[in-house]
């Protein structure tokens, strides 16, 4: 049985993380460079080319760490890594 798949919209110029998830965007996950990002104990220093997604990035790690954002979270990164669930514990 075939299921139907929503279609889902390139986000083109889009760079806000909680737009891309709330109107049907096509994404690919990197939440699991979060915990990547955390074991390290010095700066990161994003370098790659322009369009590459390094503001998607950021925005996705706002959403993320934004205690003001607490009650979006499951909607935002409930689908997301596993390591998401994990973080909850020690970041909210």
């Amino acid at each position: 049985m075939k299921t139907k798949r929503k279609d889902l919209k390139i986000p083109y110029g889009v760079s806000d993380f909680r737009r891309i998830r709330d109107e049907g965007y096509y994404y690919v996950d990197k939440t699991r460079y979060l915990a990547q990002m955390e074991a390290r104990d010095s700066f990161i220093f994003f370098v790659r080319p322009r369009r590459f997604g390094k503001s998607l990035f950021i925005s996705m790690m706002e959403s993320y760490y934004d205690l003001n954002r607490k009650k979006d979270f499951k909607r935002l990164f409930g689908v997301h890594w596993p390591v998401c669930i994990r973080q909850v514990c020690r970041c909210r």
